[in-house]
Protein backbone atom coordinates (compact mmCIF):
# COMPACT_ATOMS: atom_id res chain seq x y z
CA UNK A 1 0.00 0.00 0.00
CA UNK A 2 1.03 3.61 -0.50
CA UNK A 3 1.00 5.90 2.53
CA UNK A 4 0.78 9.67 2.15
CA UNK A 5 1.01 11.79 5.26
CA UNK A 6 -1.04 14.92 5.86
CA UNK A 7 0.95 18.13 5.74
CA UNK A 8 -0.79 19.73 8.74
CA UNK A 9 2.18 19.31 11.07
CA UNK A 10 4.12 16.50 12.66
CA UNK A 11 1.65 16.12 15.53
CA UNK A 12 -0.89 14.70 13.07
CA UNK A 13 1.49 12.30 11.30
CA UNK A 14 0.77 9.38 13.62
CA UNK A 15 -3.00 9.95 13.32
CA UNK A 16 -2.76 9.90 9.52
CA UNK A 17 -0.67 6.73 9.72
CA UNK A 18 -3.17 5.05 12.04
CA UNK A 19 -6.15 6.00 9.87
CA UNK A 20 -4.58 4.80 6.60
CA UNK A 21 -3.45 1.45 8.00
CA UNK A 22 -6.82 1.01 9.75
CA UNK A 23 -8.64 1.57 6.45
CA UNK A 24 -6.26 -0.68 4.51
CA UNK A 25 -6.79 -3.58 6.93
CA UNK A 26 -10.56 -3.26 6.90
CA UNK A 27 -10.88 -2.96 3.11
CA UNK A 28 -8.46 -5.82 2.46
CA UNK A 29 -5.63 -3.80 0.93
CA UNK A 30 -3.50 -5.24 3.74
CA UNK A 31 -4.35 -8.93 3.99
CA UNK A 32 -4.68 -10.85 7.28
CA UNK A 33 -1.29 -12.08 8.40
CA UNK A 34 0.59 -9.72 6.07
CA UNK A 35 3.73 -8.26 7.58
CA UNK A 36 3.81 -4.48 7.96
CA UNK A 37 6.94 -2.45 7.22
CA UNK A 38 9.42 -2.30 10.08
CA UNK A 39 9.30 0.83 12.22
CA UNK A 40 12.75 1.90 11.03
CA UNK A 41 11.94 1.19 7.38
CA UNK A 42 8.61 3.01 7.41
CA UNK A 43 10.07 6.00 9.26
CA UNK A 44 12.90 6.27 6.72
CA UNK A 45 10.59 5.97 3.70
CA UNK A 46 8.23 8.67 5.02
CA UNK A 47 10.91 10.96 6.44
CA UNK A 48 9.47 10.91 9.94
CA UNK A 49 10.82 9.80 13.32
CA UNK A 50 10.76 6.21 14.47
CA UNK A 51 8.87 7.33 17.59
CA UNK A 52 6.00 8.54 15.41
CA UNK A 53 5.70 5.12 13.77
CA UNK A 54 6.04 3.41 17.16
CA UNK A 55 3.17 5.49 18.55
CA UNK A 56 0.95 4.65 15.56
CA UNK A 57 1.76 0.94 15.76
CA UNK A 58 1.04 1.00 19.50
CA UNK A 59 -2.44 2.44 18.91
CA UNK A 60 -3.14 -0.09 16.15
CA UNK A 61 -2.03 -2.92 18.44
CA UNK A 62 -4.36 -1.76 21.23
CA UNK A 63 -7.22 -1.66 18.73
CA UNK A 64 -6.49 -5.26 17.77
CA UNK A 65 -5.74 -4.34 14.16
CA UNK A 66 -2.12 -5.47 14.15
CA UNK A 67 -0.28 -8.14 16.13
CA UNK A 68 3.35 -7.82 17.33
CA UNK A 69 5.47 -10.95 17.15
CA UNK A 70 8.51 -10.95 19.37
CA UNK A 71 11.69 -10.44 17.35
CA UNK A 72 9.87 -10.54 14.02
CA UNK A 73 7.72 -7.46 13.50
CA UNK A 74 4.07 -6.46 13.16
CA UNK A 75 1.40 -8.37 11.24
CA UNK A 76 -2.15 -7.50 10.20
CA UNK A 77 -4.77 -9.18 12.37
CA UNK A 78 -7.51 -11.28 10.85
CA UNK A 79 -10.57 -9.10 11.38
CA UNK A 80 -12.85 -11.97 10.36
CA UNK A 81 -11.65 -14.10 13.27
CA UNK A 82 -13.56 -14.36 16.51
CA UNK A 83 -12.88 -11.63 19.05
CA UNK A 84 -12.93 -14.23 21.83
CA UNK A 85 -9.85 -14.26 24.06
CA UNK A 86 -7.01 -16.42 22.78
CA UNK A 87 -5.60 -18.79 25.42
CA UNK A 88 -2.37 -20.77 25.05
CA UNK A 89 -2.15 -23.76 27.40
CA UNK A 90 1.34 -25.23 27.88
CA UNK A 91 1.40 -28.52 29.82
CA UNK A 92 4.43 -30.70 30.40
CA UNK A 93 2.48 -33.66 28.99
CA UNK A 94 -1.10 -34.88 28.68
CA UNK A 95 -1.11 -37.77 31.14
CA UNK A 96 -4.04 -39.72 32.57
CA UNK A 97 -4.00 -37.25 35.46
CA UNK A 98 -3.68 -34.07 33.40
CA UNK A 99 -6.15 -34.84 30.63
CA UNK A 100 -9.15 -34.48 32.99
CA UNK A 101 -7.63 -31.23 34.29
CA UNK A 102 -7.43 -29.84 30.77
CA UNK A 103 -10.94 -31.12 29.94
CA UNK A 104 -12.37 -29.39 33.01
CA UNK A 105 -10.54 -26.16 32.13
CA UNK A 106 -11.77 -26.32 28.52
CA UNK A 107 -15.36 -27.14 29.49
CA UNK A 108 -15.44 -24.29 32.00
CA UNK A 109 -14.41 -21.77 29.36
CA UNK A 110 -16.71 -23.29 26.76
CA UNK A 111 -17.26 -20.96 23.82
CA UNK A 112 -15.99 -17.92 25.72
CA UNK A 113 -12.38 -18.41 24.58
CA UNK A 114 -10.30 -20.11 21.90
CA UNK A 115 -7.78 -22.55 23.37
CA UNK A 116 -4.52 -23.82 21.88
CA UNK A 117 -2.64 -26.54 23.76
CA UNK A 118 1.07 -27.42 23.53
CA UNK A 119 3.29 -29.74 25.59
CA UNK A 120 6.87 -28.90 26.61
CA UNK A 121 7.81 -32.45 27.75
CA UNK A 122 9.76 -30.92 30.67
CA UNK A 123 12.17 -29.29 28.21
CA UNK A 124 13.04 -25.65 28.92
CA UNK A 125 14.38 -25.38 25.38
CA UNK A 126 10.99 -26.36 23.98
CA UNK A 127 9.25 -23.88 26.29
CA UNK A 128 11.63 -21.17 25.04
CA UNK A 129 10.78 -22.05 21.44
CA UNK A 130 7.03 -21.88 22.14
CA UNK A 131 7.41 -18.44 23.73
CA UNK A 132 9.64 -17.20 20.89
CA UNK A 133 6.90 -18.17 18.44
CA UNK A 134 3.84 -17.17 20.44
CA UNK A 135 4.70 -14.38 22.87
CA UNK A 136 2.30 -11.42 22.27
CA UNK A 137 -0.01 -13.58 20.13
CA UNK A 138 -2.29 -14.72 22.96
CA UNK A 139 -4.36 -12.96 25.59
CA UNK A 140 -3.56 -15.48 28.32
CA UNK A 141 -0.92 -18.16 28.93
CA UNK A 142 -1.74 -21.13 31.16
CA UNK A 143 1.49 -22.89 32.13
CA UNK A 144 2.13 -26.09 34.08
CA UNK A 145 5.77 -25.64 35.13
CA UNK A 146 6.85 -29.22 35.73
CA UNK A 147 10.60 -29.38 35.06
CA UNK A 148 13.53 -31.28 36.58
CA UNK A 149 14.26 -29.98 40.08
CA UNK A 150 17.98 -29.25 39.70
CA UNK A 151 18.85 -25.61 40.35
CA UNK A 152 20.09 -24.82 36.83
CA UNK A 153 16.91 -26.12 35.14
CA UNK A 154 14.63 -24.40 37.64
CA UNK A 155 16.45 -21.09 37.16
CA UNK A 156 16.22 -21.40 33.38
CA UNK A 157 12.51 -22.28 33.54
CA UNK A 158 11.75 -19.30 35.80
CA UNK A 159 13.63 -17.03 33.40
CA UNK A 160 11.49 -18.18 30.47
CA UNK A 161 8.18 -18.02 32.33
CA UNK A 162 9.06 -14.52 33.56
CA UNK A 163 8.92 -13.35 29.94
CA UNK A 164 5.12 -13.65 30.12
CA UNK A 165 3.47 -10.54 31.64
CA UNK A 166 1.99 -11.30 35.07
CA UNK A 167 -1.43 -10.06 34.00
CA UNK A 168 -1.48 -12.69 31.22
CA UNK A 169 0.04 -15.59 33.15
CA UNK A 170 -1.91 -18.34 34.89
CA UNK A 171 0.26 -20.90 36.67
CA UNK A 172 -1.05 -24.39 37.36
CA UNK A 173 0.15 -26.80 40.02
CA UNK A 174 2.54 -24.41 41.78
CA UNK A 175 0.44 -24.51 44.93
CA UNK A 176 0.92 -25.99 48.37
CA UNK A 177 -1.48 -26.66 51.27
CA UNK A 178 -1.71 -23.68 53.61
CA UNK A 179 -4.06 -22.63 56.39
CA UNK A 180 -6.61 -25.43 57.00
CA UNK A 181 -5.29 -27.24 53.93
CA UNK A 182 -6.28 -24.50 51.49
CA UNK A 183 -3.98 -24.46 48.46
CA UNK A 184 -1.86 -21.32 48.21
CA UNK A 185 1.18 -20.16 46.18
CA UNK A 186 4.58 -21.52 47.11
CA UNK A 187 7.08 -19.14 48.82
CA UNK A 188 9.04 -18.72 45.59
CA UNK A 189 5.97 -17.57 43.62
CA UNK A 190 6.25 -14.24 41.80
CA UNK A 191 4.39 -11.50 43.75
CA UNK A 192 1.59 -9.67 41.94
CA UNK A 193 0.77 -6.07 42.79
CA UNK A 194 -2.91 -5.14 43.36
CA UNK A 195 -2.84 -2.97 40.22
CA UNK A 196 -2.09 -6.01 38.06
CA UNK A 197 -5.11 -8.02 39.26
CA UNK A 198 -7.91 -8.06 36.67
CA UNK A 199 -10.54 -10.02 38.63
CA UNK A 200 -10.76 -10.69 42.39
CA UNK A 201 -12.75 -13.68 43.69
CA UNK A 202 -13.59 -13.03 47.33
CA UNK A 203 -14.74 -15.66 49.86
CA UNK A 204 -16.99 -14.84 52.80
CA UNK A 205 -19.09 -16.24 55.64
CA UNK A 206 -22.23 -14.50 54.35
CA UNK A 207 -23.36 -12.03 51.67
CA UNK A 208 -26.27 -9.64 51.24
CA UNK A 209 -27.42 -6.88 48.89
CA UNK A 210 -27.98 -6.59 45.17
CA UNK A 211 -25.99 -6.41 41.95
CA UNK A 212 -23.21 -3.84 42.10
CA UNK A 213 -23.46 -3.38 45.87
CA UNK A 214 -23.15 -6.67 47.73
CA UNK A 215 -21.98 -6.55 51.33
CA UNK A 216 -19.81 -9.29 52.79
CA UNK A 217 -19.22 -10.75 56.22
CA UNK A 218 -15.72 -12.12 56.77
CA UNK A 219 -14.03 -13.81 59.71
CA UNK A 220 -13.05 -10.59 61.47
CA UNK A 221 -9.32 -10.63 60.74
CA UNK A 222 -9.45 -7.58 58.45
CA UNK A 223 -7.36 -9.11 55.62
CA UNK A 224 -9.83 -8.16 52.90
CA UNK A 225 -10.61 -4.83 54.55
CA UNK A 226 -6.97 -3.94 53.89
CA UNK A 227 -6.79 -5.46 50.40
CA UNK A 228 -10.04 -4.40 48.74
CA UNK A 229 -9.44 -0.61 48.78
CA UNK A 230 -6.29 -1.12 46.67
CA UNK A 231 -8.07 -3.12 43.95
CA UNK A 232 -9.39 -1.40 40.83
CA UNK A 233 -10.70 -4.57 39.18
CA UNK A 234 -14.17 -6.19 39.47
CA UNK A 235 -14.65 -7.78 42.90
CA UNK A 236 -16.86 -10.89 42.92
CA UNK A 237 -17.92 -12.90 45.95
CA UNK A 238 -17.91 -16.72 45.95
CA UNK A 239 -21.16 -17.68 47.65
CA UNK A 240 -23.11 -20.84 48.44
CA UNK A 241 -26.85 -20.12 48.09
CA UNK A 242 -27.45 -20.70 51.83
CA UNK A 243 -24.89 -17.95 52.64
CA UNK A 244 -26.97 -15.26 50.89
CA UNK A 245 -29.00 -13.46 53.55
CA UNK A 246 -31.42 -10.52 53.58
CA UNK A 247 -29.11 -8.04 55.30
CA UNK A 248 -25.76 -7.70 57.06
CA UNK A 249 -24.28 -5.07 59.40
CA UNK A 250 -21.78 -2.84 57.62
CA UNK A 251 -19.02 -0.46 58.65
CA UNK A 252 -17.90 2.77 56.91
CA UNK A 253 -14.72 1.11 55.68
CA UNK A 254 -16.48 -1.86 54.05
CA UNK A 255 -15.99 -2.10 50.27
CA UNK A 256 -19.04 -3.40 48.34
CA UNK A 257 -18.63 -6.27 45.89
CA UNK A 258 -19.68 -5.97 42.26
CA UNK A 259 -21.31 -9.39 41.98
CA UNK A 260 -21.65 -12.93 43.29
CA UNK A 261 -20.90 -16.38 41.89
CA UNK A 262 -23.03 -19.24 43.24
Amino acid sequence: MTIRLDSQGQSSFYKSLVNQIDTAIHDGTIRPGEMLPSMNGLAASLGISRETVKKAYGILTKRGLIVPRHGKGFYAADMAKSSRPQVLVIFDKLSVYKQPLFNAFSERLGDEAEITILTHNQSVGLLRYYLDENLDRFDYYVVMPHFPLDAATQESAIKQISRIPNRKLIMLDRLQPGYKGILEPTPDATPVSPGEIELALIPGVAFAGERGAFSRLGRGKGFYDRLLPSLRCPKVGICYPFRLVDSLPTDPWDIPLDGLIF
